[in-house]
């Protein structure tokens, strides 16, 4: 078996408020290879990129506190988090939405009801560096 250092290992960092959605996206990537860090909350979730300076960054759009979509504002316009890609996972789509986060910053969106894990791990690896 081959020790990887974990600093090594890419990282993702889910901000997502549902415990069940938090299980279900951690437990798939991690088994994909990934070190996944997870907030319940926009404002937690900005501080922890800051901090962890994850590969990806998947991001709910309804979070309690700050908006999905603020937060995205926010993580590109900070010098710490403007470089990492993001990817939107959220459950709820107006119209609108998809060019909204895009033009946020946002490098795909994908709804919660039409995705399963395997094809947000398979998001991640495009563009983990």
């Amino acid at each position: 078996m081959v020790n990887i250092p974990i600093h090594k290992i890419p990282s993702v960092l889910l901000i997502e408020d549902e415990e069940e959605h938090i299980d279900l996206y951690k437990g798939y990537l991690e088994h994909a290879g990934f070190r996944v860090f997870a907030e319940r909350e926009g404002r937690g979730g900005i501080e922890r990129a800051k901090r962890e300076r994850p590969g990806v960054i998947i991001l709910d759009l309804r979070l309690p506190g700050l908006h999905g979509t603020d937060v995205l504002k926010i993580l590109k316009e900070t010098p710490e988090t403007k470089d990492i890609p993001v990817i939107v996972l959220t459950n709820m789509t107006y119209d609108g939405d998809e060019a909204l986060v895009k033009s946020l910053g946002a490098r795909e969106i994908y709804v919660k009801a039409r995705t399963v894990p395997r094809d947000i791990a398979e998001a991640v690896k495009k563009y983990i560096k």
